[in-house]
């Protein structure tokens, strides 16, 4: 009786399987990805200065100098000035390389007299993602650009024995000049470990202690990347950071340009997320200027440079100053999409949820929502339209995508076009990787022998309930 039972379990075991086999069966599997900024954002950087003479002396042809942002560096054009209001009026702007100075002539400056200026400037920055083939990066640096290849004591020391034979060693197994960036770019984002620190430390300070910060992590990469024969220099800017609020001073960073022949100058940041960023630049940097080293060292010492002021005086030094009162940025233009999916299908149908946030200052408005995906493997859901979001809010719409066949690692993102009072805009999110395996259903003949034994299973259980 016992040996029965245990048959008729096994048999009931196998025509389960046989009917799960028979229906449909899907497996889904997920990797979710963090979700990314709008691929566009603006910034409003306010920034008031107090020119003071505190003393009793007058000075007199009081000039300062201060650095302004630019439109885009380097060919990337993700960096464009939309606005900008300058008091007082009278200055002039000087533009040389990459960078862009404020002059101010301010005259006379007599003794307890104060002179406010103010600096507001509206910023649109877009990501940089730079499509670059290794196979076609080859060739030889430019004339121009052999300046950029040079050593620079204290800071950039390219021509150490230990950076030369360090890069040596990373590179001597690889001809493909993309490759070796890639691996010296590889090296220092392993080697050093970050440390915020107040001085400014060279390439050959931060080789030999493995510490530093944004600063240190830049000078090395330039150092090891000019000991290749390769141009490099540094960006020097902010990192915006939602956490610190509206203080921009406290957002400061550095991070590199390197040159690539046949391909151009791309950046090189090599603390920015995880694992930084090699060719591409997310849309939190702003840059304000650039520098290929030679104003960055005096007297053996390394000094970034920033806004100063010059006079003159007789008698007493009055020891004018200049200190930087306000420096605020807030994002009024920021989109932020997420994609998220139900953990499971619904007969053929997987469930996609899309939040879309409003982290600006402003209203966007005619929010076009868009599903992109392999319509070989996918019944692509209608776009989804917003008319408004306000700032600071958020919602979430919900789409279905019907899939037709099996897929592997098969991407899927989320596209949002929306309308701003500084023109048009899209965010996109981070692709979500879908895998969908969908066995086949037995083919006319097997399908026919299932049901022959089907029949002849029912068959033969009548007779036995006969011969009882």
């Amino acid at each position: 009786m016992g040996y029965n039972f245990l048959k008729r379990k096994k048999t009931s075991l196998v025509l389960a399987r046989l009917i799960s086999v028979i229906t449909l069966s899907i497996v889904l599997s997920l990797i979710f990805l963090p979700p990314v900024t709008g691929d566009s954002v603006v910034y409003r950087i306010q920034k008031t200065y107090e020119v003071s003479n505190e003393s009793s002396t007058t000075a007199t042809n009081v000039q300062v100098f201060i650095f302004i942002f630019d439109n885009g560096y380097f060919g990337w054009n993700n960096q464009t000035i939309l606005n900008e209001d300058i008091l007082p009026l009278d200055y002039t702007i000087e533009e040389c390389d990459d960078n862009r100075v404020l002059e101010f002539s301010l005259g006379t400056l007599r003794p307890n007299e104060s002179q406010l200026i103010s600096i507001e400037q509206i910023i649109r920055v877009d990501d940089v993602e730079l499509t670059i083939d290794p196979s076609k990066v080859g060739g030889t640096v430019p004339p121009e650009l052999f300046p950029l290849t040079q050593p620079v004591p204290h800071l950039w020391e390219s021509d150490a024995p230990e950076l030369v034979e360090r890069v040596r060693e990373l590179t001597e197994n690889e001809s493909n000049l993309y490759w070796s960036a890639k691996t010296v770019f590889d090296f220092v984002n392993g080697y050093l470990t970050y440390q915020p620190s107040e001085a400014e430390h060279s390439a050959l300070e931060a080789y030999r202690t493995r510490v530093g910060d944004c600063s240190e992590f830049a000078h090395l990469l330039i150092a090891l990347i000019r000991a290749m024969g390769l141009p490099a220099k540094l960006i020097v800017g902010y990192g915006y950071q939602h956490d610190r609020e509206t203080d921009l001073e406290d957002m400061g960073h550095a991070f590199a340009s390197i040159y690539l022949p046949s391909v151009g100058w791309l950046p090189a940041d090599e603390t920015w997320g995880l694992g930084g960023e090699f060719g591409e630049l997310s849309c939190d940097h702003l840059i304000l200027f650039t520098s290929d080293g030679s104003n960055l060292v005096s007297n053996g010492r390394i000094r970034i440079p920033g806004d100063s002021i010059t006079y003159s005086y007789i008698g007493t030094d009055p020891r004018i100053s200049l200190h930087l009162r306000r420096s605020e940025i807030t994002r009024e233009v920021a989109l932020e999409t997420q994609l998220r999916t139900a953990p499971g299908l619904e007969g053929k149908t997987l469930h996609l949820y899309v939040t879309v946030k409003n982290s600006g200052t402003r209203k966007v408005e005619n929010l076009w929502i868009s599903i992109h995906a392999d319509e070989n493997h996918f019944v692509v859901p209608p776009e989804h339209v917003l008319p408004s979001l306000a700032p600071k809010s958020e919602q979430t719409i919900t789409f279905e995508l019907e899939v037709k066949e099996s897929v592997r690692s098969d991407p899927i993102m989320v596209r949002v076009d929306y309308d701003t009072c500084y023109g048009k805009f899209s965010s996109e999110s981070e692709e979500v990787l879908i895998t969908v395996n969908m066995p086949q259903l037995p083919s006319g003949g097997v399908m026919r022998l299932l049901i022959i034994m089907g029949l002849i299973g029912i068959v033969g259980a009548i007779v036995a309930l006969l011969r009882r």
